[in-house]
């Protein structure tokens, strides 16, 4: 699409079937991986060290915080937001997400507060 950025040192692969496509507006941030056949929608935000792997799709107006991995076929709703290190593994509704295993931000906020509490005892 038109108005599209993309950082240094990231990879955008062309299937040999098909096409990789990235709508308007989106920018993509340096050491970007983006897989054969991959659809990112329009105004989504990869920040740096995202790898997609093959096929995935990715809904307008998402943002993939660094270093998100997300899982071959997988497909991002549109407007979700996903926390930097987490990892997709399956389809994800709209919302905000962190994690590995991936669960809802406030789920993931909880957890990682009773983790902290653990670890002082």
């Amino acid at each position: 699409g038109d108005f599209v950025e993309v950082g240094a040192n990231s990879t955008i692969d062309r299937p040999a079937v098909g096409v990789t496509a990235i709508g308007l507006g989106t920018k993509i941030d340096n050491l970007v991986q983006v897989g054969h056949g991959c659809t990112i929608g329009e105004h989504c935000l990869l920040c740096g060290q995202v790898g997609l792997a093959g096929g995935v799709t990715v809904g307008d107006f998402s943002v993939l915080a660094g270093q998100t991995g997300v899982v071959d076929g997988v497909t991002i709703a549109a407007g979700s937001i996903v926390a930097g290190r987490s990892v997709v593994r399956q389809d994800i509704q709209p919302g905000q997400w962190a994690g590995d295993p991936l669960l809802p931000l406030p789920q993931w906020l909880k957890l990682a507060a009773k983790l902290k509490k653990l670890a002082r005892s």
